[in-house]
């Protein structure tokens, strides 16, 4: 059969990494609850893995913070309570504003549109505030990758998973509509470039999810 001139490989992807990829999507997506204690056997059982894969993952995300390591007594997913999510905004909008001072122009074509129409689908849909977040995070992190700052993207990657877990303590916006359209400006910001606006608009975005204009 005819095939192509050039040989692409296809991206390796290792056990290890897929471990963490599951384990941090069931404590995301709520299957392995906050506070939840761990037993290795019964995750390895769940995972179909040895042990080995399995602890690089929990300790991964134990230096992430989206797992409590308390050797010879437990380990467990962290707690989420509405006093961390202060912090958890500070540092999020930290990181986020990191990746939009150097993204360059962004194409109506982006990744990063897609899953902000998911977050404002999260919004209109009632499905809280943690899945609103997850799509907004993925959104960004598509804008890093996508834009060119492979450092700030490496670091949302990293830790904003831990970061979106504790801003999913925060109730849901009192006012939808008005929380919409703060994520319709942003999108709007993004689409003419104009970072100001964006960064503007993200720091909005946190407020109307209850935060105070000094927290945020």
């Amino acid at each position: 059969m005819p095939v192509p001139p050039t040989k692409r490989e296809a991206p390796r992807v290792l056990l290890k990494d897929l471990v963490l990829v599951r384990l941090r999507d069931a404590i995301l997506g709520g299957h392995l609850r906050p506070g939840e204690r761990l037993d290795d056997g019964e995750l390895q059982d769940w995972l179909g893995v040895s042990r080995t894969p399995l602890r690089h993952a929990i300790d991964q995300l134990g230096l992430t913070g989206l797992i409590e390591l308390h050797p010879q007594r437990f380990t467990r997913v962290t707690t989420q309570t509405a006093a961390e999510a202060p912090d958890a905004a500070i540092a999020m909008e930290a990181i986020l504003c990191g990746v939009i001072s150097t993204a360059g122009p962004v194409s109506r074509a982006s990744r990063t549109f897609a899953h902000l129409r998911s977050a404002d689908g999260a919004l209109s849909g009632g499905a809280g505030a943690q899945t609103f977040w997850i799509h907004f995070l993925n959104g960004f992190i598509a804008l890093g990758q996508e834009t060119g700052n492979p450092f700030m993207t490496a670091v949302l990657e990293t830790f904003g998973p831990t970061l979106v877990f504790k801003l999913g303590a925060l109730p849901a916006p009192a006012d939808d509509e008005a929380t919409r359209a703060s994520l319709g400006r942003l999108v709007a910001a993004l689409q003419r470039n104009d970072l100001a606006d964006t960064q503007k608009s993200t720091r909005q975005l946190l407020v109307d999810f209850g935060m105070s204009e000094s927290a945020a």
